[in-house]
């Protein structure tokens, strides 16, 4: 009793330096964005690719009976438009990320479309969903809780952030 194997116990110190990793880039990102100083590069990105590889990676480092299906209309494959790579796939990670952990199981549904002039990308999953109370400051800063989850280690950066993102891409970014 108390005792754990040697790779259990690399294993967690490895989740930890990935989670203090990604704390000390969101404070950054923060930062830059608070000062008018995050850079984007932006270039021309075959999105659905984008998307699914985002979706792939995130299900790879899954380890919880959460499945992410992604879904495009026909003929938008090849989809090109201009944004940044790295923020983009940034949003994606984060907004699935938080669908997989307020998820205890089941599916995660991403689907683009585009829909007039605009592209347009849903997520949705069967999780608790956002209580009444958070949802109008749901991407401010530090903004956390889910239902009866407790804080999950969240930060509550991750969805400012990823505002923060998309607007600069022009877009917009919500949930109901």
């Amino acid at each position: 009793r108390g005792t754990i194997s040697q790779e259990a116990a690399w294993e967690g110190v490895l989740s930890e330096a990935r989670r203090l990793q990604q704390l000390a880039n969101d404070i950054l990102d923060v930062s830059r964005i608070e000062s008018d100083n995050l850079k984007y590069d932006f270039a021309k990105v075959k999105i659905n690719e984008l998307i699914r590889h985002a979706n792939d990676s995130l299900t790879t480092d899954n380890n919880k009976e959460v499945t992410v299906t992604f879904d495009h209309a026909s003929g938008e494959s090849e989809l090109v438009i201009d944004a940044d790579r790295s923020r983009i796939t940034q949003v994606i990670s984060n907004i699935v990320g938080n669908a997989i952990k307020f998820s205890p199981h089941g599916t995660i549904h991403v689907v683009s479309a585009v829909v007039g002039k605009l592209f347009e990308i849903r997520i949705s999953d069967n999780g608790g969903g956002i209580p009444e109370d958070i949802l109008p400051k749901l991407f401010e800063k530090f903004v956390t809780k889910g239902h009866g989850e407790g804080n999950k280690k969240g930060t509550g950066l991750g969805l400012y952030i990823s505002k923060a993102i998309i607007t600069a891409h022009h877009g917009d970014i919500s949930a109901l």
